[in-house]
């Protein structure tokens, strides 16, 4: 008979053992020292074994003894706790995939061949910040909009209106996603649009005053960086691009017999001047 006391006598062995209780329950002895709980029963003629609850002594003698008993009925009943175990985890299973954070990791694994990999980290560090910890465990058949503006709301609250329209047209592209895929019914975050404020619009400060351009390519001349930096800094005067464009500048791009540069088809910046003054813009 299987006591506290006796339990807790057990030592390990090379092999691992059982000591039989009373009704099918078992405590199993592995050669690392655990114990284990054990319920033993017959199924459609075969005899079968399932774990119950943790190791002991996390789980009591009295604890495993109600745990028996809930499996015994069961077996009265006809059913096969092992098959219904299993069942319980297949629909756990496909409900962790249809979570939101689990549809959206798999929306922007797709998105590599079509964005660049710094934008796919920045959205991804926008959902792990802002959305997943909020709505990322909920079942994304059944988000709906006010649980969506709850979140949204802690981002306004934080005076970022601009990211949290950007956060909510990300999660309207994911429940787009999850409508193609099959696991949602409609876009909960579409029927946000416009409910936001948006944030007043400012002018970036820029420099008109001819002396001030000069003190300007005076600071550039005299920055002490990276060859590569200095190089956009004193090529950006000269063409007036976005920054964006200027970074990721190939030479495929550049005549410098012709001192054109061509970002695209029908677009081109015309370098006047001595080129020898711009210097590299980095590595062939």
């Amino acid at each position: 008979m299987l006591t506290d006391r006796a339990i807790r006598k057990l030592k390990p062995r090379e092999k691992l053992y059982r000591i039989a209780g009373s009704g099918g329950l078992c405590i199993e002895v592995t050669p690392t020292g655990s114990k284990l709980w054990r319920y033993r029963y017959r199924a459609n003629g075969a005899a079968k074994m399932i774990a119950l609850g943790d190791s002991y002594p996390n789980t009591s003698l009295s604890q495993a003894r109600e745990l028996r008993d809930e499996q015994r009925k069961l077996v009265r009943a006809g059913v096969d706790p092992s098959l219904k175990r299993k069942r319980y985890r297949a629909l756990g299973d496909v409900a962790s995939a249809n979570t939101f954070e689990a549809c959206a990791r798999e929306w922007l694994s797709i998105k590599p061949p079509v964005w660049v990999p710094e934008h796919v980290e920045k959205v991804k560090n926008w959902l792990e910040q802002h959305v997943f910890p909020t709505i990322g465990p909920l079942l994304i058949a059944d988000l709906d909009a006010p649980e969506l503006l709850v979140m949204l709301n802690k981002l306004k609250a934080r005076g970022t209106l601009n990211s949290a329209e950007r956060v909510r047209q990300t999660c309207s592209a994911i429940l787009r996603y999850a409508i193609v895929t099959g696991r949602a019914k409609r876009d909960a975050a579409a029927d946000l649009r416009g409910g936001l404020p948006t944030a007043d619009k400012t002018n970036f400060a820029s420099i008109t005053e001819p002396k001030a351009v000069g003190e300007l390519l005076r600071a550039i001349d005299g920055f002490q960086g990276t060859p590569i930096t200095l190089a956009a800094l004193r090529l950006a005067p000269l063409v007036f691009c976005r920054p964006g464009e200027l970074r990721a500048a190939k030479w495929t791009e550049f005549d410098l017999d012709a001192a054109e540069w061509c970002i695209e088809p029908g677009s081109c910046w015309r370098v006047r001047g001595t080129q020898s003054n711009a210097g590299p813009i980095g590595s062939s």
